[in-house]
């Protein structure tokens, strides 16, 4: 990692909404590592419904056409 990308993580670290973004992936890498060996998805799909939510609105549509294999 560069000087100035260290610096740019820094700077997000101290934004509160940006921390929450973290944590909230953090847990649902957890999550899903933890249910892996049940094989049950319920966690991870759960998961995505919260990371989905915490995209900006413009982006919904944008992530939803990558999952979708639409152009």
């Amino acid at each position: 990692m560069t000087e100035q990308e260290a610096e740019t993580v820094d700077s997000l670290l101290d934004n509160e909404k940006f921390r929450g973004h973290v944590l909230e992936m953090i847990r649902s890498d957890f999550a899903t590592v933890a249910n892996i060996e049940t094989a049950d998805s319920s966690p991870l799909i759960l998961s995505l419904e919260r990371l989905f939510g915490l995209l900006p609105q413009l982006q919904h549509q944008e992530f939803l056409s990558i999952v979708d294999g639409t152009p």
